[in-house]
């Protein structure tokens, strides 16, 4: 168990700083798109593996909240805001980008615990105990049934990203090319953004 905290903490801090890069703003590369949804999906499915599987009722679950995912993570998508800065393409979470996130996780939730609740699920006793104000158990299998879902989440992001960043034109950055943040934070106070393929962008 002490390594599958480990991996997920890894995982967590990897995904905190490509949220917090892609608030910002940074340049679109679709090689990084597939890196987080790919490493995400293959450390949990080790986790499954390694950990004997997963019960049939599971099995479902993952494969009903893994669609949601994948459904939801590509809404999220369409939400990512598409630039031009210092002549390539920049992408940039927006509010309604964390509310189509926020949806994904209450649906997510919401189908775990009604499976929970028909007895589908192994994850009732987890959930009655942290409605009681108890610890829930957290199995190194559903560690990775939730490492999958939220791979499975990135993944349709990139799907729906990939051609609306292709569509624009805007050259992408080369591979191994990496810009000074101190000159991206000046190009915005300069007003250097401009909307993928449009006319300068007013703030």
């Amino acid at each position: 168990m002490g390594k599958a905290v480990l991996a997920v903490g890894v995982v967590l801090v990897v995904v905190a700083l490509m949220i917090a890069r892609r608030v910002y703003g940074e340049p679109l590369k679709v090689r990084r798109l597939l890196l987080a949804p790919l490493f995400e999906l293959a450390i949990g499915g080790y986790q499954i593996a390694t950990h004997g599987g997963l019960p049939a009722g599971e099995w479902l679950s993952l494969a009903l909240t893994g669609a949601l995912s994948l459904g939801l993570g590509a809404a999220r998508g369409a939400t990512v805001e598409l630039f031009e800065r210092r002549g390539v393409l920049w992408q940039r979470y927006r509010l309604r980008t964390f509310g189509v996130w926020l949806a994904a996780f209450v649906a997510r939730f919401g189908v775990r615990a009604l499976l929970a609740v028909l007895g589908v699920t192994t994850a009732a006793a987890s959930i009655s105990s942290l409605a009681s104000g108890g610890k829930p158990h957290f199995s190194a299998a559903l560690i990775g049934t939730l490492l999958i879902t939220s791979g499975l989440g990135f993944l349709g992001e990139s799907l729906v990203l990939t051609p609306r960043a292709l569509a624009t034109g805007v050259p992408l950055q080369p591979s191994g090319r990496t810009g000074s943040p101190l000159l991206a934070i000046l190009d915005g106070v300069r007003g250097g953004d401009r909307p993928a393929g449009g006319a300068r962008r007013r703030r």
